[in-house]
């Protein structure tokens, strides 16, 4: 059971890249709204966008737990700061997306 409530809310990938379960969705979806011939160019810049957000949150959590450790937190701890900021914006994240919802038609 845990692992459904995981999979669903969160990403569980053996790949290690967090593509998370809303991906096939994402990607029928804008399918659906861009004309045929432009598929390739946007799914490619779709795809391109994605990489260079996941390297550049690879490099700001690598840099953030570097520059802790450099500032006398333990190694765990400059991690838990990482995950925990982690946790912080995606809840941040979340709260925006019901604020900015566009109204009902």
């Amino acid at each position: 059971m845990f692992l459904v409530v995981a999979g669903t809310l969160g990403v569980i990938s053996p790949s290690g890249n967090e593509v998370g379960p809303f991906l096939p969705i994402e990607q029928a979806a804008l399918s659906h709204v861009v004309p045929g011939q432009a598929r390739t160019t946007v799914f490619a810049w779709y795809t391109l966008a994605g990489s260079f957000a996941t390297a550049a949150g690879a490099l700001s959590g690598g840099a953030l737990s570097h520059l802790l450790q450099q500032k006398a937190l333990p190694v765990v701890e400059s991690y838990r700061v990482v995950v925990l900021s982690y946790a912080v914006l995606g809840a941040a994240l979340a709260s925006s997306s019901r604020v900015f919802r566009p109204p009902p038609r």
